[in-house]
């Protein structure tokens, strides 16, 4: 599962979704588990995907036993979000 952020065109506004990818017919296919919710600004762009990651970490944590609690998966995954990588040059 992962957290998407979707725009549509003359909108300004971007969904955040939670979805999962899977195979259908050896096909590679996505299916939203759960809305987040609309951004309408860029201060909500920001927290939604966060709260996704909540959600998400939530979701995980509830299915199988896990090992840790859902707070601290969706803490790494906010984290990163927040850092930026130096991208890698091609030869």
């Amino acid at each position: 599962m992962f957290v998407r952020i979707k725009s549509t065109p003359n909108s300004p506004r971007k969904s955040v979704q939670l979805v999962e990818s899977f195979r259908h017919d050896g096909k590679a296919r996505q299916r939203v588990v759960r809305h987040i919710g609309i951004a309408n600004d860029d201060d909500e762009l920001q927290r939604l995907p966060e709260l996704g990651e909540y959600v998400k970490a939530k979701l995980e944590a509830d299915a199988p036993p896990a090992l840790f609690p859902a707070e601290d998966l969706a803490q790494p995954a906010i984290e990163a979000r927040h850092t930026t990588r130096p991208r890698m040059s091609s030869r």
